[in-house]
């Protein structure tokens, strides 16, 4: 998979601009501050309809426009689309595909695939539970689209489960018993479908983690150890299921045993105890924990190499999802720059931004953005 194209209009501190884009390496270059990694912002949000950098879509809107449009040409496999999505100021968001009006935003994702590494990703490797959830959920939706449905409805029912023990720790009586037990068992079934997929993804991730960590560190890390664990928020035994092919009946007891043997506090506390929402998935180096006993330089690798690892879960027999690689480089030593740069100088389209061009170990067509415009004189640029 490739962009032939992207265009933005209002988005960030892009007033218009086009760029053209070719198959292999693309390299972004500019100052801080000057829209290289809204560029990159850009495909990411067209890949899953939303931005790792912020959580309002009006963020994203140049502040003299009333709307931000992405335009995106992509090329998969021998299909071509045009992908385009509307950010409206106070209103709706609107997404066409080939021309065609699209019912929701999200029914215009998955035409294009995309993995994005940026120095927030060092937030799945030191921070907390919810982003690591947030990275193997968006994997997971675009690995299977029909995933954001579910995840939609459990965030619902979770939404008025936790309005009602609310309203029942107020009231102190067992009236809406009935209304609670329903929304238990919707959030048991649709928790188990969450929790059976997380466990699929992480047993999935865990071999191209280990192999990605080790090829990164080369020789400094051929023998390290890297595991990657869903430690789901239950009581019972979930985590012994087969992770490549979990029941999801079994999960669905386990889930539902874990409401049940803390019903009594949920009511006391107002609040869901047990459930995806308070899953964390574990990361370890040699069986300790990341988070705290990482060094620097192994947390780098190690956030890097869950991209890496997470861009293979993405690829098929005839396609693979674009690269996206926000001043990355300037993060890591020499040699894990070599380390990198020869792991991804082959694949079919890797767009790298950086400040400064040596820090980049690769040959590729480059372009200069600055101030929100770009340099349509594009070069190539050979190290």
């Amino acid at each position: 998979m490739h962009l032939r194209s992207l265009e933005l209009t209002g988005w960030r501190n892009y007033e218009h601009a086009r760029f053209w884009l070719q198959t292999g390496v693309n390299l972004i270059f500019g100052g801080n501050g000057q829209g290289k990694t809204s560029l990159l912002e850009a495909v990411q949000y067209l890949a899953s309809g939303r931005s790792h950098r912020v959580s309002e879509d009006e963020a994203l809107i140049h502040f003299e426009s009333s709307q931000a449009t992405l335009r995106a040409d992509v090329v998969s496999g021998d299909r071509s689309h045009r992908v385009e999505f509307a950010l409206r100021r106070g209103q709706r968001n609107q997404a066409r595909v080939n021309g065609i009006s699209q019912a929701r935003l999200q029914d215009a994702t998955g035409f294009v695939r995309a993995i994005l590494f940026s120095p927030e990703d060092m937030a799945i490797v030191r921070g907390d539970p919810a982003d690591r959830r947030r990275f193997l959920d968006d994997l997971l939706t675009q690995r299977r689209p029909a995933y954001r449905a579910v995840r939609q409805d459990y965030e619902r029912a979770l939404r008025q489960r936790n309005a009602l023990l609310r309203e029942l720790r107020r009231e102190d009586g067992q009236d809406g018993d009935e209304a609670l037990a329903a929304w238990s068992e919707e959030l048991v079934n649709l928790g188990a479908r969450i929790v059976a997929a997380r466990l699929m993804g992480c047993a999935a991730l865990r071999e191209p983690i280990q192999r990605y960590y080790r090829q990164l560190m080369d020789e400094h890390g051929s023998q390290r150890n890297v595991r990657l664990m869903l430690d789901p928020a239950t009581t019972g035994s979930v985590d012994q299921l087969d992770e490549l092919n979990p029941d999801v009946g079994e999960v669905t007891q386990e889930l539902r045993a874990a409401v049940a043997a803390r019903s009594r506090e949920e009511r006391q506390r107002g609040t869901s105890l047990v459930g995806p929402h308070r899953d964390d998935v574990c990361i370890e180096l040699d069986g300790l924990p990341v988070r705290t006993h990482a060094s620097q330089g192994e947390a780098w690798a190690i956030a890097l190499a869950l991209r890496l690892a997470s861009r293979e879960l993405l690829c098929t027999d005839h396609d693979a999802p674009i690269t996206l690689l926000d001043d990355v480089f300037a993060q890591l030593d020499d040699h894990r720059r070599r380390r990198l740069g020869a792991l991804c100088s082959d694949w079919e389209q890797v767009l790298i931004s950086a400040a400064v061009p040596d820090d980049v170990p690769m040959s590729g067509r480059g372009v200069k953005v600055m101030d929100g415009s770009v340099d349509d004189a594009m070069h190539e640029r050979e190290r």
